[in-house]
């Protein structure tokens, strides 16, 4: 299994048609990765992480584990935003992701706002030398990072689009070859329906599409005295992936949830499905200031319970 698996890694390294990035399920509680216009969204320094383990029937699996800090600048008129990403494939195929994210808030109106946002980063790659017999003209690979995002907050509605590695780093790990990596591009939109004061439905949706590979996932949760239970469906439109069921406490200050994903494709489960973590912490009390609160794009999908 370690061999067919190498292979393809080693295909999707050397091909531009044959590439695909990590993923999480959770991706309403993973905001920065999610869109980079979403950096300083809140009214306080906030601290997020995510652990994925994916196919964990197979030796190792697939795990991958993110952490992300961002914050709101008056000076900058924007938000600041730095993140981690590192994957482990099998314990064969290693990703790091190191990214600094800036979004430039912008007030169109009382109603309308809009953030640009970029991104520049590190990104490396390795194999583990010991697992595998890898010839002389075997290198690491590290390379340089940038994307771009936009988004659009209309009352309760947000919008986003975001276009990550425009510059098609090379991960090719010999010297002799050339591995572009495409760009890959996300598109969101969320939105909230305040039900009564403890009661609050927020559907979502997220497009992904990286060269040849393109997912959907439509969520819908439902937040009801802290407890905020959910369920979406991955569908990789040739056939659908896996149903997510999604279990969460939410605070004013503090998100934990956990997440499922239920494999109905043609593997029929057999890798185990994938377990997900999300915690979201901030680190000061919401400013809740008429002036702070209009240079903001506030994330609604993550609001809790109206104020009274």
């Amino acid at each position: 299994m370690k061999n067919i698996l190498f292979i393809l890694f080693i295909l999707s390294a050397c091909s531009n048609s044959f590439a695909q990035d990590y993923h999480f399920s959770q991706y309403t509680s993973n905001p920065v990765f999610l869109n980079p216009g979403l950096a300083g969204s809140d009214s306080c320094p906030r601290l997020v992480v995510n652990s994925r383990l994916q196919w964990g029937n197979l030796s190792n699996g697939y795990k991958t584990f993110s952490a992300s800090y961002d914050q709101y600048v008056p000076k900058l008129n924007g938000g600041l935003a730095l993140s981690y990403v590192c994957d482990n494939a099998m314990g064969i195929l290693f990703t790091n992701n190191l990214n600094l994210s800036y979004a430039y808030k912008i007030k169109l109106s009382d109603a309308v706002f809009v953030s640009p946002a970029i991104i520049i980063g590190m990104g490396a790659k390795s194999l583990d030398e010991k697992e595998l017999n890898i010839s002389s003209d075997y290198n690491p690979r590290i390379y340089f990072n940038s994307g771009a995002g936009l988004l659009i907050s209309y009352k309760r509605i947000s919008l986003g689009i975001t276009a990550d590695h425009l510059n098609k780093p090379n991960e090719s790990f010999l010297n002799t070859e050339t591995a572009k990596l495409p760009i890959k591009y996300i598109a969101f939109a969320s939105t909230q329906f305040h039900l009564s004061n403890e009661l609050i439905l927020n559907p979502s949706i997220m497009y992904e599409k990286h060269e040849m590979f393109e997912e959907m996932v439509p969520s819908l949760s439902l937040l009801f005295h802290r407890i905020r239970i959910g369920a979406a469906i991955r569908v990789g439109f040739e056939n659908p992936d896996c149903i997510i069921g999604m279990l969460g406490y939410q605070s004013f200050r503090f998100f934990a949830g956990y997440s499922y994903d239920y494999t109905i494709s043609k593997l029929a489960n057999a890798t185990g499905g994938s377990h997900e973590i999300a915690l979201i912490y901030l680190l000061k009390k919401r400013i809740t200031s008429s002036k702070f609160k209009s240079q903001l794009i506030k994330p609604h999908y993550f609001s809790t319970t109206k104020r009274r």
